[in-house]
């Protein structure tokens, strides 16, 4: 049988199949709608704040990345920096609820970064911070597991709040001006565990203007076990995954690999970024060892070899983001890709592979 569509209006759904009439939702653990998370956030969170940069006027380039920094001193209370917050879980604020305009259609995607450092007044950009959220279209809120969270203040916690903003203007159309950001939600007791955010695949897109090639066609990238030997003190517990491509690609796998056998396998067969530009895979939390690796494969489907790999919105990426605790920030960077810089954390690309 085929499947088809009426008309252009399509949105992207997800059938679960159980193995057995006494398989229950609850063992399967079934993602809560966007207005639940939003919900059990409210409840669960002593506060929260909004994060964003009022009006800032679009640039008439066709692709920019903004990177604004903000001040955590700006957003809590002297006495919350000295004792700590914890952030719980965020959500996305458009511009309009931030009180702008409506600049969706010109926003390709957005990260809501941490920062251990104050925001340098000479050059107040949030670049190097952590991404800990990840926004485009289709992504639901955000809620950290109740033993994990993300320190701010206290001494040796989060000091300043960014954003990683693309914006996507292709028609150079002037006079935009945007208000998009955040809400982070927090708790006053402290939580057991740090959060981390490790990125595999092409994480720091080494591959900018490398062909994706002509027709179908695929890439392989492979995380080495000495990058979690150096990132993970212990085993860690991966409670979030979003697989992200670009306009061109149509499906990602990502797997974990441990003595040579895979023990967990994210996949998005059907990839479409109108309806989910950074696609949250429906599984359980799973554990990543000291000495694991990681093996991602994407595909694409272009009509010649004019698209490559890049930060354009008409580029391409291969990439899985992973969010997972406990965190020790100390092993450096959590991102794996095919650049000698990343020495343990260097990635090899397998090439480009005709798809079938």
């Amino acid at each position: 049988t085929g499947l088809s569509y009426h008309g252009s209006n399509v949105a992207r759904s997800t059938v679960r199949f159980f193995e057995s009439s006494t398989t229950s939702v609850s063992t399967v653990d079934a993602v809560p709608k966007a207005s639940d998370t939003k919900s059990m956030l409210e409840d669960m969170s002593d506060g929260s704040i909004m994060v964003f940069d009022a009006d800032y006027p679009i640039p008439t380039a066709e692709t920019t990345y903004y990177a604004p920094c903000f001040n955590a001193s700006d957003y809590f209370t002297a006495e919350q920096m000295e004792k700590g917050v914890y952030l719980i879980g965020a959500e996305y604020l458009s511009s309009v609820e931030a009180g702008g305009n409506d600049n969706t259609v010109h926003l390709h995607h957005m990260g809501a970064t941490v920062g251990f450092n104050t925001c340098d007044p000479a050059n107040p950009v949030s670049n190097g911070q952590d991404i800990i959220y990840s926004w485009a279209p289709g992504t639901h809120p955000l809620a950290f597991p109740p033993s994990a969270g993300v320190k701010v203040g206290g001494g040796n916690g989060v000091m300043s709040f960014g954003m990683n903003i693309h914006y996507d203007n292709p028609n150079g159309i002037d006079g935009l001006l945007d208000s998009t950001g955040n809400r982070w939600y927090y708790v006053d007791e402290p939580r057991e565990h740090e959060v981390g955010q490790f990125t595999v695949g092409d994480a720091v897109v080494a591959l900018r203007g490398v062909s994706v090639g002509a027709g179908q066609t695929g890439h392989d990238f492979t995380c080495p076990g000495t990058c979690t030997e150096k990132l993970f003190d212990g085993p860690v517990t991966v409670f979030s995954e979003g697989l992200h491509l670009h306009e061109t690609g149509v499906r990602i796998i990502n797997e974990l690999v441990r003595d040579g056998k895979v023990v967990n396998r994210a996949i998005v067969d059907y990839f479409d970024f109108r309806q989910n530009g950074i696609n949250a895979i429906r599984q359980k939390p799973f554990t990543v060892y000291p000495g694991d690796s990681f093996r991602t494969r994407c595909y694409f489907d272009n009509n010649d070899n004019s698209t490559t790999f890049g930060l354009g919105t008409r580029e391409e990426m291969c990439q899985s983001l992973m969010l997972y605790y406990p965190s020790n920030r100390n092993n450096g960077m959590g991102y794996c890709a095919p650049k000698d810089w990343l020495g343990d954390c260097t990635a090899s690309y397998d090439g480009m592979f005709v798809s079938d």
